[in-house]
């Protein structure tokens, strides 16, 4: 059996031994069961992008709402805000794998271009087989980053010994 957390009399978490009146308790509410209407009103627009959908912000309110138990305007709005919070990291961290992935092929086609006269389309399959052992793999670029600098190289030199003179 897990450890029981209580806050107020409230039961945060769920236990072996829950009884139907707890498992009650612990059910996530409708969007508007006790949310105090300036909360309803902020929840109605929520910060999400328009490529972004509602729902997994509604979850996260959600989640929060279930895990503190609000009971005032307060309470309420600190959940709201954390919300907010947390949605926005998820997204910045997102932004930054996707300028990150971005950066890396970009640094790629530089170096292929710099360092080969062929350029990178000339270049890239055979890299690809040589790294990857087959002419169909992911990107190259996520292939490179996926395996590393070292384990890159040594597989370069692994196929340049491998190919004939």
């Amino acid at each position: 059996m897990t450890e029981e957390i209580t806050t107020g009399g409230s039961e945060i978490g769920e236990t072996s031994g829950q009884t139907e009146d707890t498992k009650a308790k612990t059910e996530v509410p409708s969007r508007s069961d006790g949310i105090p209407e300036t909360i309803q009103d902020l929840l109605s627009a929520p910060p999400v992008l328009p490529h972004e959908s509602e729902e997994p912000f509604f979850a996260l309110f959600e989640s929060f709402q279930n895990y503190v138990m609000p009971e005032n305007i307060i309470e309420y709005h600190l959940v709201y805000t954390a919300t907010v919070c947390k949605w926005e990291i998820r997204r910045y961290r997102f932004m930054a794998v996707a300028v990150t992935t971005n950066q890396q092929q970009a640094g790629l086609t530089s170096l292929f271009e710099q360092t080969s006269k062929a350029g990178l389309g000339k270049v890239a399959q055979p890299v690809r087989v040589a790294v990857a052992g087959s002419a169909i793999s992911p990107p190259i670029d996520a292939t490179l980053a996926l395996l590393g600098r070292e384990r890159t190289l040594a597989r370069i030199d692994a196929a340049l010994k491998q190919s004939p003179p």
